[in-house]
């Protein structure tokens, strides 16, 4: 695991590979609107890689609070409503984004 977390996540993150997505929307996103992408994962990495969230995720994972597991109930609420409206900007792309792509 360790080879994993230091080395092969890493190179994932820094040089990621939309030919073969494992998120076909993203992958769009960052071939097609590179500036909308990089705002798209500056918006995400504010709103999810945060002490405060990892902490309550820690804590709702343990079962140890009631009233964090409240507050994830209504963050996850607002969170469909903010990815209802990421879903609308990401449909600007065609079903078949791929068909020229070499998939094999």
């Amino acid at each position: 695991l360790t080879n994993i977390f230091e080395s092969f996540l890493p190179q994932l993150l820094a040089y990621p590979n939309p030919v073969d997505p494992l998120n076909g929307d993203a992958a769009a996103l960052y071939l097609h609107k590179p500036e909308d992408y990089k705002k798209k994962v500056r918006e995400y990495v504010q709103r999810f890689a945060t002490a405060d969230m990892a902490e309550s995720l820690s804590a709702a994972n343990d079962g140890h609070s009631l009233s964090n597991n409240k507050t994830n109930d209504l963050n996850n609420s607002n969170q469909t409503n903010k990815n209802e409206s990421d879903d609308e900007i990401l449909s600007d792309f065609s079903e078949d984004e791929a068909a020229d792509m070499d998939l094999e």
